[in-house]
């Protein structure tokens, strides 16, 4: 399982991060084993699979081929975006009733924001995997520019001396453009940054897995995980779960998927209400269709960036977690009907995923540069 990329980006200099000491951990959402032991309802984790990451092999059907470890109704269960205590503890908790084990892909910024909840995802014995720091796109973004209409014509001021203005002139009807993804070196600080965070939280290195936010990418940042020894993970099965706001439609969706693709890495996020209230439905319905789940784990531990490991630890305070714009605002807690907030989750924090408010729209004679 193995990726030799050619780049002209160099990988860092390597250190081992001193990491700080993390603090004791609350009740965990954890498999019981005498409990397990005794459900044949319970879907358990059939193998565990250990992934050799040197040289940054590529898994996920979506976007890669050639490297695959997956038989005939296995899959894996991946979840990212968070922690958010209110979605990601009942996903925990559904986890841990069919004694399963998942891969969780964490954004740095959730992490030291609830670091009590990256612990419990640790201690219930999942895998911990990165997403970046923030979220950022890292790859070509596409931008749709909305139509722009004049309502200028002739005569004096856009009217007619002798009858009703005329109708509004259509300039544009509107464009998707191509924008250039952010500098490499800039995207590469990003990646780093969402492992050393996460690192810093549990007191050890995670697991060199990586999953490109949007699951956009580019060459040379694929070059640059291969340099760093960092497995990337694509998809096979996505759950819309971001779009699919009722969990029976997002149950529905991906067992119809699976029943096309009959195997693969399944791709949900532990910060959206549809996932948190559908994940236990939907894993009775994968043991009583006879799915098995893949447990992955790595061969060996990420080496963090020492310079990113010390800014994370300078960084992060309470006041800058409130106060920061937070990039998954859109996409977190906008069910039609989610559970109630977690008691853990701070007031601070709420704020930060509550959806920004809409834009002031536009004069009609001017063009609407905001990306949708």
């Amino acid at each position: 399982m193995r990726v030799t990329m050619a780049t002209g980006f160099a990988p860092p200099i390597l250190a081992m991060a001193v990491m700080l000491a993390a603090p004791a951990r609350a009740a965990d959402p954890a498999p019981d084993a005498a409990a397990c032991a005794a459900n044949p309802a319970a879907l358990g984790v059939s193998r565990v699979v250990e992934i050799d990451t040197t040289g940054g092999p590529a898994f996920g059907s979506q976007q890669y081929h050639g490297h695959e470890f997956l038989a005939d109704h296995e899959v894996v269960l991946t979840f990212d975006d968070g922690p958010l205590p209110a979605y990601t503890v009942p996903v925990l908790k559904a986890l841990a009733a069919h004694c399963t084990q998942a891969t969780f892909f964490t954004v740095g910024r959730n992490a030291t924001t609830f670091p009590e909840t990256l612990r419990q995802i640790e201690a219930a014995g999942h895998t911990i995997g990165a997403h970046t720091w923030s979220h950022a796109d890292l790859g070509p973004r596409r931008r749709h520019l909305p139509p722009v209409i004049s309502s200028f014509g002739g005569g004096y001021g856009g009217y007619s001396l002798f009858g009703p203005p005329p109708a509004p002139k259509v300039i544009s009807r509107g464009e998707t453009v191509m924008l250039p993804p952010i500098p490499t070196e800039k995207a590469a600080a990003e990646i780093e940054r969402g492992f050393s965070a996460a690192s810093s939280v549990l007191g050890h290195p995670i697991a060199p897995f990586f999953r490109f936010p949007y699951l956009s990418q580019t060459e040379r940042l694929r070059g640059y995980l291969a340099g760093r020894n960092i497995a990337i993970f694509s998809i096979d099965v996505d759950a819309l779960d971001y779009r699919i706001k009722r969990p029976d439609e997002m149950v529905a969706r991906v067992l119809a998927e699976l029943e096309r693709s009959r195997k693969g890495i399944m791709l949900f996020h532990d910060i959206q209400p549809s996932t948190a209230q559908g994940l236990p439905r939907l894993l009775d319905e994968l043991k009583a269709r006879g799915y098995r789940v893949v447990h992955i784990k790595p061969k060996t531990e990420l080496l963090t960036v020492a310079a990113h490991d010390i800014s994370i630890a300078a960084e992060r305070t309470p006041k800058a977690d409130a106060q920061a714009p937070h990039p998954l605002a859109r996409r977190s807690i906008v069910a039609l009907a989610g559970p109630p907030p977690h008691p853990a989750l701070p007031a601070a924090a709420k704020v930060r995923f509550r959806a920004p408010p809409a834009a002031p729209s536009a004069p009609r004679w001017e063009m609407n540069w905001n990306a949708r």
